[in-house]
């Protein structure tokens, strides 16, 4: 994975467990979740953030969204849908 200050790019997208990647639903919500505890860590921390919880909460996103973004890609490959 490559993450810089505006994107996130995944180098390498291999799936050991296809079936992790089934439920984009579940994913979308975790995704939607991290957002939310970011958004509110720095409301509520505005003058005194901890940058080792911020990355934490942060690597949560960007996992979430690797994994949506894979099950999405899986998803389309195995139901024949195209973009």
């Amino acid at each position: 994975m490559n993450i810089d200050s505006t994107s996130c790019t995944v180098i390498v997208d291999v799936v050991h467990t296809p079936d992790t990647l089934t439920d984009l639903e579940y994913i979308a919500s975790q995704k939607k979740e991290a957002e939310d505890l970011i958004k509110t860590y720095q409301e509520e921390n505005a003058t005194t953030i901890d940058p080792h919880k911020l990355i934490e909460l942060e690597y949560e996103l960007l996992k979430y969204t690797a994994m949506h973004r894979l099950g999405q890609k899986f998803h389309d490959t195995h139901t024949g849908a195209r973009k």
